[in-house]
């Protein structure tokens, strides 16, 4: 059960960190609980190199130093890579502290992973299933209600984990069906109107749950914890029978909202709608900056090239037209 956003710094560099986070905060970014670890983790090291009469020494060798002190994958020294670039930059330019700024050219990384696309079959069994799990003795007693209401609300609403777990009872108004989110991912607000079917749910879960703190999905303390609520889903899928293998890997929770994204071009499509003149409604309600962030989400799979397959050729001239004039 989570409720930890804070690390605590050494004090010789508390201030300069705490500065370095408002400052991220100040242009949009959400620095949670993991960019504070690495943060904490760089100035350590940063500090462990110094002097008492220059205890912050950021120079080229300091730093490839840095990616060498461990192995580790393509993906997350690119990580490190952008996050060290980052605080040079606001160290030189708002600090005016001299630090070196490492190249814009970070280590390339494969964007593989493709996500496991449910059939409206599956995410029925998914839910089904998940009504019936059974928790051992020191689960929270209340799992067998939250964690079915939370996976309804991140297929339902596309949201992110992060995102649900830290929904407020305030958040959720079940009068109106309305879950208000404050300061999402890029610090993006928006208004998320729910079905009538899942307002339903909600209400029901609501008046059920007998509640330990404001949370809208709580723990003993604070909110679910992530990783508790990966593994319930894994174990969902499996007592499912339902094949959780994405293209690299294990299925993630977070292809929930890849699900929702894509399950609602279809019907879309079905509908006889145009989806591009959809995907701006699309891009606001999943809480994204631009159009082309939504488009990631409606990749083609397999499943719906078969479903193409069976479009008329009525449908196949709205999905694409002929270009008469174009240079």
């Amino acid at each position: 059960m989570l409720d930890k956003d804070n690390v605590v710094f050494d004090s010789r560099y508390a201030e300069i960190a705490e500065e370095y986070i408002t400052y991220k905060q100040s242009l949009g970014f959400s620095f949670g609980y993991n960019d504070k670890r690495h943060l904490n983790r760089l100035l350590k090291y940063l500090y462990s190199q110094g002097s008492k009469s220059n205890p912050l020494v950021f120079d080229e060798n300091i730093v490839i130093n840095y990616f060498k002190s461990e192995t580790n994958s393509p993906r997350t020294v690119h990580s490190k890579q952008s996050f060290i670039r980052q605080f040079a930059i606001f160290l030189n330019n708002v600090k005016g502290i001299e630090a070196y700024i490492y190249p814009q050219e970070l280590i390339k990384t494969e964007k593989n992973y493709i996500p496991r696309i449910f059939s409206t079959d599956e995410i029925i069994r998914i839910f089904e299933t998940c009504n019936h799990l059974k928790y051992d003795g020191n689960s929270y007693q209340y799992n067998y209600l939250i964690f079915p209401a939370l996976l309804r609300v991140l297929y339902c609403c596309g949201l992110r984990l992060g995102e649900a777990l830290k929904l407020k009872v305030d958040n959720v108004d079940l009068n109106s069906g309305i879950i208000t989110i404050c300061n999402g991912k890029n610090n993006v607000s928006r208004l998320i109107p729910i079905s009538d079917s899942l307002k339903e749910y909600l209400i029901i879960y609501d008046n059920n749950l007998i509640r330990k703190n404001n949370y809208f999905f709580p723990a003993v303390n604070g909110y679910m914890n992530p990783g508790t609520v990966r593994k319930l889903y894994h174990r969902t899928l499996k007592e499912a029978g339902i094949d959780g293998r994405a293209s690299n890997g294990q299925s993630r929770i977070h292809d929930l909202r890849h699900n929702f994204a894509i399950h609602t071009l279809e019907n879309v499509i079905n509908l006889g709608m145009d989806p591009y003149c959809s995907l701006p409604i699309l891009s606001v309600y999943m809480g994204h900056k631009g159009i082309e962030s939504t488009e990631i989400y409606l990749r083609l799979t397999k499943h719906y090239f078969v479903n193409f397959l069976n479009y008329s050729k009525k449908d196949a001239d709205h999905l694409f037209p002929e270009v008469i004039d174009y240079e």
